[in-house]
């Protein structure tokens, strides 16, 4: 047998050749998908990190802030409260309360003693900004620990003031409720509540008000 013959025995055939090749193609196929894959799930990590550091930057200082938190929490809960009561008020809507024995709402809202004295403005209006005061400097004192900065003592001896007025403002609706009106409203309750908490808080702070930048 001539060295050609043999060479040409030795050879590979045309199907196996093709078979060679579409396994090397098959290979090169399935590199790529793999290196696809970890190039997508590498970006999915890096877009996973990169919302977990802005949802970190963001509730991160509100998480080592909870008394500002608690009282921007107040604030909004307060305005949107009052802000309902008001609407009812100028809208002459009935309120969603009950109104039946001592829970009575609308003989609340609809008495002389739910305006301004001298007007016709309802103290509802009084709450909506009291509540808004109270949301600015909770922001304020957010801000502050979101920049690392030190919060000012006065910040915080300025909403504990304004906490106070909120309870003589409160006492003298619940004194109007019980003695003057013997009714009760659950809105109004709940607006007490909130103003309440917020003296709690304020005064809290006051009373543990750091010499550094410490937002507790």
């Amino acid at each position: 047998m001539t060295r050609h013959q043999l060479q040409r025995k030795h050879a590979p055939s045309a199907h196996a050749r093709k078979q060679t090749r579409e396994e090397r193609e098959r290979h090169v196929r399935q590199r790529a998908a793999r290196m696809a894959a970890r190039t997508i799930a590498g970006q999915e990590w890096v877009d996973r990190e990169r919302r977990r550091r802005v949802v970190d930057g963001l509730l991160g200082p509100m998480r080592h802030a909870p008394g500002p938190t608690a009282l921007l929490a107040f604030a909004v809960l307060g305005v949107g409260v009052s802000a309902y009561l008001t609407t009812v008020h100028y809208a002459g809507i009935p309120l969603v309360c009950s109104t039946t024995s001592v829970v009575d709402c609308a003989a609340v809202t609809s008495s002389a003693y739910s305006v301004i004295p001298g007007t016709a403005v309802p103290i509802t209006v009084l709450g909506v900004g009291w509540f808004l005061g109270s949301g600015a400097l909770a922001i304020a004192s957010l801000i502050a620990a979101m920049t690392g900065r030190q919060e000012p003592r006065r910040l915080r001896g300025s909403h504990a003031l304004l906490g106070v007025t909120g309870l003589i403002a409160v006492l003298y609706l619940v004194f109007v409720e019980a003695v003057r009106l013997h009714r009760l409203c659950e809105w109004c309750t709940a607006v007490h509540l909130l103003v309440f908490g917020t003296l709690l808080v304020t005064v809290a702070r006051l009373q543990h008000a750091p010499p550094s930048g410490d937002q507790r």
